[in-house]
């Protein structure tokens, strides 16, 4: 607010010491451009960068993923060398020619082949490999001379032959454990840089925010003062914004938690400025003439709106969530069947390579926020669309006597206990989470602060080796009365 202060009494010199410029102020347009111009190209900055830092995460990611399949095939490998000489000695101890079955039927050069070609760009794991690969042939040779010496019934191998052979599967597994050795210092140096980069690119999003609300601050008050200046009333104008800042000032101050307000603030002041440029960019998508290039850089720009506009209304209903005491929602008699049908056929349009089945049993009807519980619906099927392990999606929806129970279940990798204990955190993700989100980890904070309004509970359930994951909401069909706090 300094920039209207300064329009206060020293606004008529200020005035006259640039008395050509104040007779040609400048025109709305003009302003408005300026107001603009700005922030659109921190928005583009932005975009930049951040498409840079999330191709370097997924490229970090793909490089921890290789490396997490060339050390199972490095495993399978030593488990079917350790297969395969454990039926040798079973052999020669027994003579019993089905337990030679592993060491026949192992395919070890399959193995070897599949590993080789996923290190086949780095010759010295190439080297490494290779070095298994012949001394198992030597091995094999030794073992193929055992065998049939004791099919033929001829005198036993000698010592030395039996030492040999054994050196060699020891020099075998000793490479092997060097190769596998190798990866695995790979793999703790390209998960930590994949994790720099995770964090990094959080970073990235949270400052790029902030950021663009500082600007849109700074810019809305010089361009404010110029608008006073240009068209008058700039003595009531620094009053009243004196007065607002004031007053804004002292609520901040008597605030507990800064960080919640001023996401309150940035949420409501990006608002505007993105549904101007969503609608400028759906505007002109709609001219025709325009080439394949221009039109589909237009549309980025009218997703990549909806998709910042949805996180401001997460970062909105955050604040809402933690400075209220309560999240607000309006009742009203409602079915949730009917809720959850037209929810699952939304999702069934626009996600038409997923199955969602509904089943829907007892009486459904309770008060509640309609928009609000189809919030909650929609949250709880995206996560399971996007994190299941198929493209199932099985919502029951079952009334009881004065409760109404709502489980969304889906396929997918078991949830860690400590990982299922912070979900419904604030910015929280699931395991393994490696889809484009359209939001901040907000979603299903949201979903358990709207239950909660609703008088209800949610739990999640992910049993280990089940591979399944499900959501339970149970809401009352009536608000519970308040409690008496009177003292006695």
């Amino acid at each position: 607010m300094t920039v209207l202060a300064d329009v206060g009494t020293s606004a008529g010199a200020r005035a006259a010491e640039r008395a050509p410029e104040a007779l040609t102020p400048p025109s709305l347009p003009r302003l408005l451009v300026r107001l603009l111009a700005a922030p659109l190209l921190l928005l583009a900055i932005v975009a930049v960068v951040l498409s840079a830092q999330v191709a370097a995460m997924r490229r970090d990611s793909a490089r921890v993923d290789h490396t997490d399949r060339v050390i199972q095939a490095a495993h399978r490998l030593e488990t079917q060398l350790l297969d395969q000489e454990t039926s040798l000695r079973g052999f020669l101890l027994t003579g019993d020619e089905e337990t030679l079955e592993p060491f026949e039927a192992l395919p070890i050069e399959a193995s070897s082949g599949a590993l080789r070609a996923l290190v086949a760009d780095n010759a010295d794991q190439r080297t490494r490999l290779d070095a298994v690969v012949e001394r198992h042939r030597a091995w094999r040779q030794f073992a193929e001379q055992s065998i049939a010496h004791a099919r033929t019934g001829a005198a036993r191998e000698g010592r030395e032959d039996t030492l040999a052979r054994r050196r060699l599967m020891a020099d075998v597994r000793r490479e092997l454990a060097g190769f596998v050795g190798v990866e695995e210092q790979h793999r703790a140096s390209r998960g930590a840089r994949a994790e720099r980069s995770m964090t990094l690119t959080e970073v990235l999003v949270v400052a790029s925010l902030v950021a663009l609300g500082l600007l849109l601050l700074l810019v809305t008050r010089r361009q404010v003062a110029s608008i006073v200046l240009t068209f008058g009333g700039a003595l009531d104008a620094e009053r009243r914004a004196r007065a607002v800042s004031e007053a804004l000032v002292d609520s901040l101050e008597r605030q507990e938690s800064f960080k919640d307000t001023f996401l309150a603030m940035l949420g409501h002041d990006l608002r505007n400025p993105l549904t101007a440029v969503s609608m400028a960019a759906t505007y002109a998508l709609e001219q025709p003439g325009l080439s394949d290039k221009t039109r589909g850089l237009l549309g980025r720009v009218v997703t990549s709106g909806e998709r910042m506009g949805r996180m401001v209304d997460q970062l909105i209903d955050l604040t809402r969530a933690r400075l209220a005491d309560s999240f607000p929602v309006t009742r009203a008699p409602m079915d949730l069947g009917e809720l959850a049908s037209r929810v699952v056929e939304e999702e069934r349009r626009t996600k038409p390579r997923h199955h969602f089945a509904l089943t829907r049993e007892g009486d459904l009807q309770l008060l509640g926020d309609d928009e609000r519980l189809a919030q909650v619906l929609f949250t709880l099927l995206g996560n399971a669309a996007a994190h299941g392990k198929t493209r199932e999606v099985q919502v029951d929806v079952r009334g009881r006597e004065s409760t109404i129970v709502l489980r969304v279940r889906n396929e997918g990798e078991t949830i860690p206990t400590r990982v299922a204990a912070k979900l419904f955190d604030p910015f929280a993700r699931g395991p393994s989470d490696k889809t484009h989100s359209d939001g901040l980890g907000l979603g299903l904070y949201i979903a358990q602060r709207i239950v909660e309004a609703h008088g209800g509970t949610v739990h999640v359930r992910s049993e280990p080796g089940q591979d399944l994951t499900e959501i339970e909401l149970e809401l009352p069909r009536k608000p519970s009365p308040p409690s008496d706090q009177s003292g006695g």
